[in-house]
């Protein structure tokens, strides 16, 4: 099933240079690309397998961004926590995960929201997003 899903202007300019790399990977691969309208193929146009992607591309992210392991798939439950930590509309979580009924959307993420814990555990990551980045100190950027 395709769905059309609204994207901030940041994400299209990403897929924006990501369709630049796929020509020249599709270039560099001339009659060995299989041309099978993916958005993130491999290296010559097939599927990427999913092992792979997790070891060598969502892990590694998850390491250099200095956050907590997730198993791949929770990118959607966190998503639908932080749109209702930000007070967005059920029926609007609801469509942007797919769900046929905003009760489906409800009883798996917005209930999180009445646990204190979570709202603490949103806030702190709020103020830390918001917080600015100290520069790196010289153990951290190699230096002695």
């Amino acid at each position: 099933m395709r769905a059309a899903v609204p994207l901030v202007p940041w994400a299209i300019e990403a897929l924006r240079r990501q369709q630049t790399r796929q020509a020249d990977e599709r270039a560099a691969a001339g009659a060995d690309w299989h041309d099978l309208d993916l958005v993130f193929p491999n290296n010559v146009g097939n599927p990427i397998n999913t092992s792979t992607f997790r070891t060598r591309v969502f892990h590694p992210l998850m390491k250099a961004a200095k956050v907590p392991a997730i198993r791949f798939q929770d990118i959607r439950g966190t998503t639908a926590t932080l749109l209702a930590f930000l007070s967005v509309d059920e029926a609007i979580i609801q469509k942007r995960l797919g769900h046929a009924a905003v009760q489906t959307t409800r009883r798996h993420y917005i209930h999180l929201m009445d646990d204190p814990r979570v709202r603490e555990a949103l806030e702190r990551l709020q103020h830390a997003l918001a917080a600015p980045v100290p520069p790196p100190t010289p153990t951290e950027s190699g230096g002695a």
